[in-house]
């Protein structure tokens, strides 16, 4: 292969790693590095030549014709190595598919851990340079939250339900329904797994651990977890135990989020402010890619110790003291970026916060297949 192939062969997969619903990889030297840590000139050359979209099915004679590889037996051991690291997608019915990089390629990459420890830094350290310039350059203005949006955060389990026991008599417009309690919404399947988080582990390849946990919280539901089990990325783990880690993930300060929509979905994410990919632009002030929850914290300045729990687990930061006739109290910024996730409310030592259902946008019924 000579360079110019190369090149171009890099800037195909960089196209197809930015189509569909992705988030876009812009021209730059650290996507040149982060797909040519993925993929050696063989591999790279194989995607190029045989994949012309995401998501299209083929068979190892149809990849053999389009690349030209006669030696089958070769080919496929080349194609399920790819698929064994997480850089190309197994389809049913013996096919093998490409994707977009995130949503997609970038999770099962880094959540496999498979590759060579070399390339996995050096994809890791790319990964994070492009997170630091927030892949997508062309957005440069602060947005709001959008209530359309395909990704939402989920407000904590405790909270959720003192809100559920106190306010049993409520206007219907303000009911707590099923999509917004955790545990309701997950109940609905009884296969479950965690696997690595694929955030936390590329940071943690480029040498950034993250700041608030070493440990994993990634939850899958449904086929998203028979998969993960039956191919050695995640644990099998029974609903109790799913319950004992969403509390456990609020404890380390980790936020709830998943897909929005009303069906249920099969992952949900526990969510850092240092290393999740999700969370990073809406600390920036990017929020156009997510909704936050119907919930708002609400501080009883009563029973309030002036602790500072709820201001060093804030995610956004928005939580401080201030100034008051009646004395110093706690100070929310709803105004300011809160994602009514709760871990204010679920980390008080005196119970001083509650979660208040102020709104009532409802999610899609479901996501078209993008996300399950």
């Amino acid at each position: 292969m000579t360079q110019v192939e190369l090149e171009e062969s890099h800037e195909h997969i960089r196209q197809l790693f930015s189509a569909g619903f992705s988030t876009p990889l812009p021209k730059h030297e650290l996507t040149e590095k982060l797909i040519s840590s993925m993929y050696n000139e063989e591999e790279a050359s194989v995607i190029y030549s045989s994949f012309k979209e995401i998501k299209e099915y083929l068979t190892v004679d149809e990849i053999s014709e389009r690349s030209g590889v006669k030696d089958k037996e070769k080919l496929k051991k080349m194609l399920n190595r790819m698929v064994y690291k997480g850089t190309l997608m197994r389809g049913r019915n013996s096919t093998y598919y490409m994707f977009s990089y995130l949503p997609g390629i970038f999770e099962a990459y880094f959540t496999a851990v498979r590759d060579t420890p070399e390339r996995l830094k050096e994809a890791g350290k790319a990964h994070r340079g492009l997170r630091k310039i927030n892949f997508d350059r062309s957005v440069t203005e602060p947005t709001d939250f959008n209530k359309k949006s395909g990704w939402r955060y989920m407000p904590a389990m405790e909270p959720v339900i003192r809100s559920i026991e106190v306010n049993e008599e409520v206007p219907v417009k303000n009911e707590i329904l099923p999509y917004e309690v955790l545990e309701k919404y997950m109940s609905a399947y009884d296969v479950f797994s965690e696997t690595p988080c694929s955030c936390r582990e590329s940071a943690k390849l480029a040498g950034e651990s993250c700041e608030r946990t070493h440990e994993n919280f990634c939850i899958q539901a449904g086929d998203y977890a028979k998969d993960s089990i039956a191919n050695g990325t995640g644990v099998k783990l029974s609903f109790d135990e799913v319950m004992i880690r969403f509390k456990e993930a609020e404890e380390h300060g980790l936020v709830h989020s998943t897909a929005n929509k009303l069906d249920p979905s099969m992952f949900v994410c526990n969510c850092c402010p240092c290393c999740c990919m999700a969370l990073a632009p809406v600390i920036k002030g990017f929020r156009l890619g997510a909704a936050k929850s119907n919930f708002d914290p609400v501080v009883d300045h009563d029973l309030c110790a002036l602790c500072d729990t709820c201001v060093d687990i804030c995610p956004m930061e928005i939580i401080e003291h201030t100034d008051d006739p009646d004395g110093e109290k706690i100070t929310i910024g709803l105004d300011e970026g809160c994602l009514g996730c709760g871990l204010c409310a679920s980390n008080c030592p005196e119970e001083a916060i509650s979660l208040e259902k102020v709104r009532n946008d409802i999610p899609r019924q479901s996501m078209g297949g993008l996300f399950s």
